[in-house]
């Protein structure tokens, strides 16, 4: 049994900020769970949520959104986001990361991303696609890749 901790928010930490991932990284857990998805200006950001309601009663998707409008409508609920960049560039510790990749689409940038990630910290993918399968398993062991593809009809591909 491996244990992961899932979206990171932790006591005096905000979901999935660096801190709540590093508070996260305890002895015993194989892994830190995080969320990746898409701005509308092309940004990868570290978000649990499709839209913005839950954290700030925005009713707007993150694919919506620029980074600059999403980080100033969290910022009026006391609220931040992280991009991945960040995060990577931050996280200092040895516990793996698994990345939610809520994006389906194999873009080169954010596979060159994820390349470039790898060399400083340790990846876990959890993907929903085919084709995001598919792409990262050309540059990351199986034990590194998790398949959360919704249809039941993609098990067997």
């Amino acid at each position: 049994m491996k244990l992961i901790a899932h979206r990171n928010e932790t006591p005096n930490c905000p979901e999935n900020s660096i801190a709540s991932l590093e508070y996260s990284a305890q002895e015993g857990i194989y892994a830190v769970e995080c969320d990746l998805r898409r701005t509308g200006d092309g940004q990868y950001v570290i978000y649990h949520d499709e839209d913005l309601r839950r954290l700030c009663g925005d009713p707007r998707s993150v694919n919506q959104l620029t980074l600059e409008q999403m980080q100033s409508a969290l910022a009026r609920a006391n609220r931040r986001v992280i991009t991945f960049a960040q995060l990577i560039a931050g996280y200092q510790k040895q516990t793996p990361i698994l990345l939610h990749v809520k994006e389906r689409v194999p873009r080169p940038d954010l596979l060159a991303q994820f390349r470039q990630a790898r060399e400083s910290v340790e990846l876990v993918f959890g993907v929903e696609s085919l084709e995001m399968l598919r792409a990262i398993k050309a540059f990351t062991p199986s034990d590194h890749l998790l398949a959360f593809l919704p249809e039941k009809e993609l098990y067997p591909e």
